[in-house]
């Protein structure tokens, strides 16, 4: 990544050690090391250098024509971009979770909008989330990623949240709005009756598909780390 002057310790890229203060997360203590101090009460821990490889952003799809019709895969798909953002804000991550805005039909192909909820805090998170609606007006996901690629340049990972009509083939396209230098996982929800819970690979994009919110957990402990 592109390492700033400032040092985190919840960041991604390891960069020196130093001695355990109070207050600090215990989850980075380097036990080895302090192993081999052998010095009681004298912890050591793991700091980080922050880079542009710690931040993402999760995408919503909020256009109706993204979902099937007359399902719940709407609300599922709200349900895995808050759960995403959460375990961010939990992980101390930097974290931007946006979704498309609604374009008045005069308006469309001159005026552009994503949303962009507050990441404040988990409360405020949810809040923004409880409020936002699938629409038809609501611009494409090509325009929203365009536009998130633009305002966040310095992201790193993108998880673009959508429904089951989102094909292998639209993603390739919704794709190549984005930086070629980024990773990108597409999460879809999924409630046909056949569907399940599954990972798979099409043309270098990784596609995780939940038919329900609790097959998520999975997606998170496998690729987001």
């Amino acid at each position: 990544g592109d390492p700033t002057t400032s040092i985190v310790d919840s960041d991604m890229s390891f960069h020196s050690v130093r001695e355990y203060v109070v207050g600090d997360n215990p989850k980075h203590i380097h036990w080895k090391l302090t192993a081999k101090i052998g010095q009681a009460g004298k912890f050591m821990l793991r700091q980080y250098e922050e880079s542009r490889r710690s931040k993402m952003i999760v995408i919503l799809a909020a256009n109706t024509s993204e979902y099937r019709a007359n399902s719940d895969e709407y609300e599922i798909a709200v349900s895995a971009a808050g759960s995403l953002g959460l375990s961010a804000i939990r992980d101390q991550r930097k974290i931007s979770v946006l979704a498309s805005d609604e374009i008045p039909a005069l308006a469309r192909g001159r005026m552009f909008a994503i949303k962009e909820f507050k990441v404040q805090t988990k409360r405020r998170l949810l809040d923004d989330l409880c409020l936002v609606n699938a629409s038809e007006q609501a611009m494409g996901l090509k325009d929203v990623c365009r536009l998130a690629a633009a305002k966040h340049a310095d992201v790193s990972l993108a998880i673009i949240v959508v429904g089951s009509t989102v094909t292998p083939r639209l993603m390739q396209q919704i794709k190549m709005f984005l930086p070629s230098n980024i990773g990108v996982l597409f999460v879809v929800a999924d409630s046909s009756p056949d569907a399940e819970p599954k990972f798979a690979e099409v043309n270098g994009m990784k596609i995780f598909t939940i038919q329900e919110i609790q097959d998520l957990p999975g997606l998170m402990g496998r690729f987001i780390r």
